[in-house]
């Protein structure tokens, strides 16, 4: 691994901060399903950020309004029944759409989540309505628990809005329905799940999902976790924390919250967890974080996902809309971009280069890019997403 000692490059991205985390609140509707297909009226819990907690406050205003967590629960249970979870991701900056319906059936809820979508439109539109411009119709992923998980799969191929989806010890869909997943997609699963056991349901599900699908991963938590306590239906266990850390992480790198926080899902801190016993990934599309702020003096990691072989890190000053080549879309200037880095990327699937800030304020707000190129699924190289940089105080 190499370190760039000297910046002398020079678009602008905010580096990962720290944020304050809101308070939560949370609110039943009865909205009519329009659709003609499911419930006739969906009722669903939504959580979501505010400054008061407790049931009916006001949503905390935000520009553009807050991504969306849509989230199918499990066989017999209801959205309300994860107050756990949907609370840690309101809090996180996401306002999660529970449905209550559906509580035994995969295809009325899979119906019910298709005509919420629909519905959080209406209600966004709606002037003088509670969630008046809430919603970011945008930014919208979908997550699960047990068969919750396995009903993302008709959702996201019913849905194209959807961009992207996470399941906890998710049941494998029925049929071949993993194949319409196109958007990128994790889970957790526990060794101590005897209900939906990861190499019945979760491993192949992820198998069957389309090679199209930008990265599909699974993290395996130890014996200590069930079907149940990944989700939060045990409380705020151990590896209820693990479960969710990863699953935020996940929705706000691929919702565009922070390109950093893919470090939470395949950092080197979530494998040195003793109670992770393994991360299988498979990546058709590398993905490039960081870790640590650049400021003069310090050092950060960059890493990249991508599978195991030869592979670059391409540095420039700035970013383009991308320039088509034969390895895919190269997001920077070509005339002014250089390579980096020359590294191999190891059997953990993740390529680390570290970055040296020289200790002057002569570098402060020098600003760079940075875009991978390495192996992949199906190919033996491929160009990566992107990573912009300014150098901070």
């Amino acid at each position: 691994m190499r370190t760039l000692v000297a910046i002398a490059l020079l678009t602008s991205t905010v580096l990962a901060q720290t944020y304050p985390l809101p308070l939560v609140a949370s609110r039943d509707v009865a909205w009519p399903n329009t659709t003609g297909q499911g419930s006739p009226t969906l009722f669903t819990r939504v959580f979501y950020p505010s400054t008061v907690q407790g049931h009916n406050a006001p949503v905390l205003p935000n520009k553009g309004g807050w991504p969306v967590l849509l989230f199918l629960h499990g066989w017999s249970f209801m959205g309300r029944d994860y107050p756990t979870l949907c609370v840690e991701w309101a809090r996180q900056g996401f306002i999660v759409v529970a449905p209550d319906t559906g509580i035994w059936n995969y295809v009325t809820l899979s119906h019910d989540a298709h005509a919420n979508l629909g519905a959080i439109a209406v209600a966004n539109a709606t002037a003088n309505g509670p969630f008046h411009g809430a919603f970011d119709l945008s930014r919208i992923g979908v997550a699960g628990h047990s068969m919750g998980g396995g009903t993302m799969a008709f959702v996201v191929a019913q849905n194209p809005q959807i961009r992207c989806a996470f399941g906890f010890a998710p049941a494998a869909p029925v049929g071949n329905a993993a194949t319409a997943i196109t958007v990128p997609i994790g889970c957790v699963v526990g060794d101590g799940d005897m209900l939906t056991p990861y190499w019945q349901h979760a491993q192949p599900y992820l198998a069957g999902v389309s090679a199209s699908s930008p990265i599909k991963f699974m993290v395996r938590l130890d014996a200590h976790a069930d079907h149940f306590s990944i989700a939060g239906m045990s409380g705020a266990t151990s590896d209820f924390t693990r479960s969710s850390d990863i699953s935020v992480g996940f929705f706000r790198h691929f919702l565009d919250v922070d390109v950093d926080a893919l470090e939470q899902c395949l950092g080197p801190s979530v494998l040195a967890d003793p109670q992770v016993v393994a991360i299988e990934q498979d990546i058709a599309h590398p993905r490039i974080w960081a870790a640590g702020a650049l400021v003069p003096g310090a050092t950060a990691r960059v890493s990249v996902a991508a599978e195991s072989g030869d592979g670059i890190i391409i540095a420039g000053p700035t970013a383009t809309l991308g320039v088509p080549t034969i390895l895919g879309t190269l997001l920077l200037d070509p005339s002014q971009a250089f390579t980096w880095i020359v590294s191999v990327v190891p059997d953990v699937d993740r390529l680390d280069a570290y970055i040296h800030v020289p200790n002057t304020s002569a570098v402060v707000g020098m600003e760079f890019a940075l875009q991978p190129a390495a192996p992949t699924s199906s190919a033996s190289m491929r160009l990566g997403s992107i990573k912009e940089f300014v150098v901070g105080r």
